[in-house]
């Protein structure tokens, strides 16, 4: 936990993937905004050598597989905990931090698998965070799990006080587990996309065999290539949501890895 003395009510910012992305958003904080008060940063990690511990974000972070066939195959036998580590860790946590410090605003902060989970927690625990910031979030994992099974159920989180926040990097992973950069060009009409000044959206698809990801862990590629498949694009998902409370940032020239600092600093910024 790291707090910035303040006699003001606090601005809490929980994190996923703290291990490897704690350093991150600290060394972004002492580059960007060495002056920035009224934050507390929680930050949830996993044991082991490993800054991203892939076997246990496999398990912890992701969804439940509603198709039971999909969830007995061997790329899914130990995946789908996220509501029980939610409930287990998170929770407790959120609770914790709440009843012994005053709270102006809390956001939840996840990349990856980290973002599939926050995504889980917009549409299931929506009232405990006032932002969502959901970076590069692996929507075809299971199957599109994470989406409700009637998308206008959505709609539901016009009413609600949130703040969303989706990201990606200009150019993310074609048939991967977020969406190609095709759906990007292709992205015309509907939610205004904040991107840098000049930025021009590319049609260059990365090889999916010349990524900077850990392949090491067979698990993580196999899910990638059986029940991959998500029913929305992230420009689809953005435009399903409430157009007054979200914003979909993309990030010029960065790919899925490259994209983490950029939306660890929307996470501060916007």
């Amino acid at each position: 936990v790291k707090i910035q003395k303040s006699k003001n009510d606090l601005k809490v910012l929980f994190m996923l993937d703290a291990t490897a992305q704690f350093p991150m958003i600290m060394n972004l904080i002492l580059q960007k905004y060495p002056n920035l008060d009224d934050l507390m940063i929680v930050g949830f990690g996993h044991d082991g050598d490993s800054a991203y511990n892939t076997a246990w974000r496999l398990k912890n972070y992701t969804p439940k597989i509603k198709d039971e066939n999909l969830a007995k195959h061997e790329a899914y036998k130990n995946a789908g905990k996220a509501e029980i580590y939610y409930k287990s860790v998170v929770e407790p946590t959120i609770k914790k931090i709440k009843s012994k410090y005053k709270t102006a605003q809390s956001t939840i902060f996840g990349h990856s698998f980290g973002g599939l989970f926050c995504l889980n927690a917009l549409f299931l625990h929506t009232e405990e965070f006032d932002k969502f910031v959901c970076a590069s979030p692996s929507l075809g994992f299971g199957n599109g799990a994470v989406l409700p099974n009637d998308l206008n159920e959505l709609e539901n989180l016009k009413d609600k006080n949130i703040k969303i926040i989706l990201t990606q990097g200009e150019i993310e992973y074609q048939n991967s587990h977020i969406n190609s950069g095709k759906n990007l060009v292709e992205f015309k009409d509907g939610l205004a996309i904040n991107l840098e000044p000049e930025t021009k959206f590319t049609e260059k698809i990365l090889d999916k065999n010349d990524t900077n990801l850990n392949m090491q862990n067979k698990n993580i590629v196999s899910w990638r290539t059986v029940g991959n498949k998500s029913s929305l694009s992230m420009v689809e998902l953005a435009n399903k949501l409430p157009k007054d409370k979200t914003k979909y940032l993309v990030f010029k020239g960065k790919n899925h890895g490259s994209s983490v600092i950029d939306a660890l600093n929307s996470a501060l910024s916007e």
